[in-house]
């Protein structure tokens, strides 16, 4: 992992700070050391990264092309045969979530260390809690990844590989311990954390319920392992008290995003900096955009934009997944409908990029809700899993902005179809809240959209029409990143073959 290692050593030098022992030259006074940077310094970048990622990996193709396999994006014929429509997986496929991850992870470890060091508790908290959101990312991608010598560079620059499913076990654990250190923590002794924070704020309780919500998420993975026993942890969540967070309660963290430093969704697939259209590759996909014109749901206005100009101007027009042979030429990009929000660089309320502003979700109030009702319907939790799952796709209306959301949300679920009305066996019930997550993950959570298609089976996205596809089927897991068989080879390669198409992560059973 050498070059893991490196890439970790740029943030560690404007964050950080390295110490001599790496380098030995003469004090800078203008350049930050690992004695002057705090971590009420460190947080707000590392959260304002974490954003990054969450927002459906806005830097990253390989979670855009997620959007692709997962049916609710594809591309203009005009790029002809791309290497999504094939399936196509090379080794360096993931190499940018590997890297995004371990570093960011990187700087929350940085910042435990020195919160400890400092008996700042609530930050060694925080610490704990995000790390184990990106290890949860890294093993749903990869499984079995670097993980109990990860962090120990001075002693393991090799570090051997740890099973998924230990990982995801001691996860919970370090959760726990992170929210037992931000109850406890004295707020006075935490320097700044109120504005250092930019996700909660210093609010202990949002903060012990975002735990217990990805600790649920954790759990719910693991829902299909032979044998899996959820009760322990879910008694530890109900003896913890806070509950888990709720309707309106959205994850999200804002570090003063400005039209010159814009939220990274709006920049990425709604407007440069220089006022242009900064998406004119992702457009609708067929398979979700017609499935959801076909059940009356008026959120597709607000996933997809319609078209700007042409002979199909105004409407909102979708391609097959795939499709790249158009001798007619109807399906460019110029005459699909392409990722939904505000119409001009001025921003809106509403679609999935609302503003240059706009909070960059993390974990999204829908899908604690719907994680919340399939925990309900499995008899894990109290409460009415019919209750959480209608209120779920009330969220799911409010959160992109749809007018008159919850009487509109109300009339959807007055809808007989068996992927809206709640059922009365179980087996239905969960099926319903696979797909109501489906339809509301669209455009902002490919990675959970393609974790649930993994786990139950339940969405069939659309395979490629692409006559050179590789599979008849979505991929199951990520290649191991390119720099690993280079820096870490005898670990990565103890993992022995991967296969993309039939390999799994542990709980994809």
């Amino acid at each position: 992992m050498k070059k893991l290692i490196i890439a970790f050593a740029l943030p560690a030098i404007l964050i950080t700070g390295c110490g001599k022992s790496f380098f030995d030259i003469n004090d800078n006074p203008n350049v930050p050391t690992t004695t002057s940077i705090t971590p009420d310094l460190i947080l707000p970048a590392a959260l304002a990264r974490t954003g990054g990622v969450t927002v459906n990996n806005a830097f990253n193709n390989s979670i855009s092309t997620l959007g692709a396999w997962m049916g609710y994006w594809a591309v203009g014929t005009n790029y002809g045969a791309v290497t999504e429509n094939k399936y196509s997986m090379t080794t360096d496929f993931g190499n940018s979530n590997w890297n995004n991850n371990y570093d960011i992870i990187f700087d929350y470890h940085t910042m435990q260390q020195k919160a400890e060091a400092s008996g700042q508790e609530f930050y060694a908290g925080i610490a704990k809690v995000m790390k184990s959101l990106h290890y949860q990312i890294l093993v749903d991608m990869f499984g079995n990844v670097p993980y109990s010598k990860a962090m120990d560079i001075k002693k393991n620059i090799t570090p051997a590989y740890d099973k998924g499913e230990d990982i995801y076990k001691d996860l919970l654990k370090q959760i726990t311990e992170g929210i037992t250190l931000i109850k406890n923590a004295d707020v006075s002794r935490n320097i700044d954390i109120a504005n250092a924070d930019i996700m909660f704020h210093g609010n202990k309780a949002q903060w012990a319920r975002f735990g217990n919500t990805l600790k649920l998420r954790l759990l719910i993975h693991m829902s299909q392992v032979p044998g899996f026993n959820p009760a322990t942890e879910i008694a530890a969540i109900t003896a913890e008290g806070s509950g888990f967070l709720g309707a309106g309660q959205t994850a999200a963290v804002n570090p003063g995003y400005t039209s010159d430093k814009p939220n990274p969704y709006w920049s990425v697939f709604a407007f440069g900096l220089a006022g242009n259209y900064s998406q004119d590759y992702r457009r609708a996909n067929n398979f979700a955009l017609n499935l959801m014109k076909g059940l009356n749901d008026e959120r597709y206005k607000y996933f997809y934009r319609p078209v700007r100009g042409g002979t199909f101007v105004g409407q909102y027009r979708g391609i097959d997944f795939g499709l790249n042979n158009d001798p007619a030429h109807l399906f460019g990009e110029g005459q699909l409908s392409d990722i939904g929000g505000a119409p001009t660089t001025a921003g809106g309320t509403s679609g999935l990029a609302k503003s240059a502003t706009m909070d960059a979700w993390v974990l999204t109030a829908y899908e604690n809700l719907f994680l919340q009702a399939e925990a309900a319907t499995r008899g894990w939790i109290s409460g009415d899993a019919k209750s959480l799952y209608e209120e779920g796709v009330r969220e799911s209306f409010r959160w992109l902005g749809v007018p008159n959301a919850v009487a509109t949300a109300n009339t959807y679920l007055g809808n007989a179809d068996a992927r809206i009305a709640w059922p009365a066996a179980q087996a239905d019930q969960i099926k319903v809240i696979i797909w109501q997550k489906y339809f509301a993950f669209n455009g902002n959570n490919h990675l959970e959209s393609w974790n649930d298609y993994r786990r139950t089976g339940v969405v069939q996205p659309a395979i490629s029409i692409d006559p050179g596809r590789e599979t008849d089927h979505v991929p199951t897991r990520y290649p191991y990143a390119t720099n690993e068989f280079s820096y870490n080879a005898a670990n990565v390669q103890a993992e022995g073959t991967i296969d993309p198409f039939t390999s799994t992560v542990f709980w994809d059973r």
